[in-house]
């Protein structure tokens, strides 16, 4: 994608942020976290389009994403839209019906896999794909010799090459194909063009108000556009992005150890959030849970039962020893300026959503869905 390959260029000094070391850790976790630079991601991406055109991707040829949400994600996507391939993201929940129909269907002549099982199941299927010709891992532990890593893949392409390759796409060329389940039946590819993904972006923009100095924790699937917006956007502005460590379970522990300013989310997290206040206020002994209530609806919009606009719910009620906002923000990990919501499921929700509009100040999307 032209426009966000020339948006790379600039960042430059600012950083992306990723868990560290293995994809299936022994622990349970990643080890740890590392930064990777603007000008790093800028390079990294530049590597992986011309490694894909050395595969022989040309303009318009579906490269296929499965994988779960991750650094390598970004890196084969970006990569693909600079080498001017069209993206195809598929769950890494699918199962062989779905894969094979959205490879087959989109004609993915290249699948990127998260690891070695992935490509087996790519493998399992691949005699009904006549247009795929390369599979290429993110993690090559326990693959096959000679299998191509995305860090690893043939050079020979000039950076010049791949530049013009970009720079030829414009606003009405295809840029993704996303597969919904929003029909009966098998999933419907919706065809994205850049100028389609530009217009999310510059609509929802006030959502993902982050810049320099901002980290936004993403732990939504990437093969969703909406945690593909919120990537795009917030990079774009300058801000850090930081990857969840792979387990959904882990989530509310990297918060606190991140402690971002912008968590996107669909409203099952901040439910998980309220469930674990509630449980910590009613062991405090019997009362517990009314009188957290009860500060909650002294919070500025804790009396609202749809979720706050952006600046509600700072800092502590009067004459409320601690705050419910404190309480339900130490519980969302410290996340304190933006959680933006992703669509739910009515109104009897809105009573959960009191908790979140007195703790991080949230901000409810519009029905983006794929």
């Amino acid at each position: 994608m032209s426009r966000n390959d020339r948006a790379v260029h600039r960042m430059d000094g600012r950083t992306v942020r990723g868990p560290a070391g293995p994809a299936v850790p022994s622990a349970g976790r990643w080890g740890g976290w590392t930064e990777v630079s603007f000008e790093e991601l800028r390079e990294t991406v530049r590597a992986v389009g011309c490694g894909l055109m050395a595969l022989g991707v040309r303009a318009g040829d579906r490269v296929a994403v499965l994988s779960g949400t991750r650094p390598e994600w970004t890196y084969a996507q970006f990569g693909a839209l600079a080498a001017g391939g069209v993206v195809v993201p598929v769950y890494p929940t699918a199962g062989e019906d779905e894969l094979l129909w959205v490879l087959g269907d989109s004609g993915a002549s290249v699948v990127v896999c998260e690891d070695a099982a992935q490509a087996e199941r790519v493998a399992a299927v691949r005699g009904k794909l006549p247009e795929l010709r390369h599979v290429v891992l993110m993690d090559g532990r326990g693959a096959a010799p000679g299998a191509p890593v995305l860090d690893g893949l043939p050079g020979g392409v000039p950076v010049a090459e791949l530049l013009a390759r970009g720079a030829a796409r414009g606003p009405s060329d295809l840029c993704t194909i996303i597969y919904t389940s929003g029909t009966t039946g098998l999933p419907k590819g919706c065809c994205l063009t850049h100028g389609n993904v530009v217009a999310q972006q510059n609509a929802t923009a006030d959502l993902t108000d982050g810049g320099p100095g901002d980290t936004t924790y993403l732990y939504l699937p990437l093969a969703h556009v909406l945690a593909q917006i919120v990537q795009f956007t917030s990079l774009r502005q300058g801000g850090a992005l930081c990857y969840f460590g792979g387990r959904i379970e882990d989530v509310v522990a990297e918060l606190a150890e991140v402690r971002p300013t912008h968590l996107p989310s669909v409203p099952r997290l901040f439910e998980k959030v309220h469930a674990g206040v509630v449980s910590r206020a009613e062991a405090r002994g019997a009362g517990g849970a009314a009188r957290l209530e009860a500060a909650v609806r002294a919070q500025p919009g804790g009396d609202r039962g749809a979720v706050a606009g952006r600046g509600a719910g700072r800092g502590a009620a009067p004459g409320v020893a601690g705050g419910g906002g404190e309480r339900v923000r130490a519980g969302a990990g410290g996340v304190r300026r933006a959680g933006a919501l992703g669509a739910d499921g009515g109104r009897r929700r809105s009573r959960r959503r009191r908790w979140i509009s007195c703790g991080p100040a949230a901000s409810r999307s519009s029905r983006v869905t794929a």
